[in-house]
């Protein structure tokens, strides 16, 4: 079963959109791991400055396995220095998903 990683990061006032532009590549790196099944940034709408990273892990071990690897090195040198403190994150998993008439229709 895989568990979704929600990450909240806060990019400074100065830097958010250098930040958006960052997250493009840093998600690669996260892409390029073999425990990743799927990652997407978002960016707040009535909050411009809260990013929300959204990544997909085979399994809460395997993220952590990753983290402890070089490339949460190489993904962490893409936003160094954007952001206005640590991110926050926890691990969900699905109970329940639908799709709404407008994505059916």
């Amino acid at each position: 079963m895989t568990v979704r990683e929600l990450a909240y990061l806060r990019g400074r006032g100065d830097s958010a959109d250098r930040l958006e532009s960052a997250l493009r590549e840093a998600i690669a790196v996260l892409a390029g791991s073999e425990a990743c099944v799927a990652v997407e940034v978002v960016r707040g709408v009535e909050d411009p400055l809260l990013f929300v990273l959204c990544v997909d892990w085979t399994s809460v071990e395997d993220h952590m396995d990753f983290r402890d690897s070089p490339a949460m090195a190489e993904y962490r040198s893409h936003v160094a220095g954007l952001l206005a403190g640590p991110p926050e994150f926890a691990h969900y998993r699905s109970t329940a998903a639908l799709a709404g008439s407008a994505a059916r229709g």
